[in-house]
């Protein structure tokens, strides 16, 4: 029982990151984009991701060891579930978003101009303007997917 114990606590640890990370960070990131305050980006963002990526990483494997520990122990596979979607994010994060946060990274140093900004404002799933939101929602339906999972196999 100590292992599913550990996955709800974690699943839930990483929900409320994320959650929070959406709901408040992101939006600070892109009001100071939108408002062209390239020094702020320029400052907080560097000291900003190394901190959340020193928190998130080790929580996604952590996540990904007790779901599957969770497996194990009860036999039941939506612990896999749960542990996929751990993986699910560290690969989206690498994958899908490497290359801006590299980016948004290196430009405090090389680049003092309005390139960071673009880098904040562009990066949208289809290339549009609103279809931030889509991804607002594809996550919030996989969150509320997480809770109802963690929910049935600990009620």
């Amino acid at each position: 029982m100590f292992s599913t114990v550990v996955s709800t606590f974690l699943n839930g640890t990483s929900f409320g990151s994320l959650a929070f990370v959406g709901a408040t960070d992101t939006q600070l990131l892109l009001a100071l984009s939108k408002a062209k305050e390239t020094k702020t980006l320029q400052t907080i963002f560097p000291l900003w991701w190394p901190l959340g990526r020193n928190f998130m990483a080790p929580l996604g494997v952590l996540g990904i060891t007790a779901n599957i520990a969770a497996f194990y122990q009860t036999g039941e596979r939506i612990w896999l579930v749960s542990a996929a979607t751990h993986v699910a994010t560290l690969v989206w994060t690498i994958v899908a978003m490497g290359s801006t946060i590299a980016k948004l990274q290196a430009s405090r140093k090389t680049d003092p101009s309005d390139s960071i900004i673009s880098l904040t404002r562009t990066r949208r799933l289809n290339g549009d303007k609103k279809s931030w939101r889509k991804g607002i929602i594809v996550s919030t339906q996989h969150i509320t997917y997480r809770i109802t999972s963690v929910r049935k196999c600990v009620v």
